[in-house]
């Protein structure tokens, strides 16, 4: 699928395969949320502090969910997730648990986070429309 060899590559470009469609949905009602109808339409300058805590969020979140999920399958605490021991070499089993926690993790808190966001965004906008003049 991509012409390198480079693991950070991969993982933008798989990163980016595997996301797109949740991103997609998410701008869209963000962008409505934001834009839609005759309140003040609120800016990306208005949009971008909270896009963004939302992307350190969730990338904070992933970080913390693999390393947990390594520790606990490290120590044996949990098994491999989605009984994929049996197909993935041991050696890899630590690598491959921190990676599914993070996807996992990273998946809950961006989709959830959005909805967050997208729920501010329109409450802000009722607020604006409806405050004193």
């Amino acid at each position: 699928m991509f012409p390198t060899e480079s693991p950070f590559w991969l993982a933008i470009g798989w990163g980016i395969i595997a996301t797109w469609w949740v991103g997609l949905r998410l701008g869209v009602l963000l962008a409505v949320a934001a834009r839609f109808g005759a309140n003040r339409k609120l800016t990306l300058a208005e949009l971008r502090r909270p896009i963004v805590f939302l992307m350190l969020f969730s990338g904070v979140m992933a970080l913390l969910s693999g390393s947990l999920g390594a520790v606990l399958v490290a120590t044996g605490t949990l098994p491999v997730p989605n009984g994929w021991a049996e197909v993935i070499p041991p050696d890899k089993h630590v690598a491959f648990s921190a990676d599914a926690w993070a996807h996992g993790a990273s998946y809950a808190s961006g989709a959830l986070g959005g909805l967050f966001v997208i729920g501010r965004t329109a409450r802000l906008r009722f607020r604006i429309a409806t405050a004193p003049a």
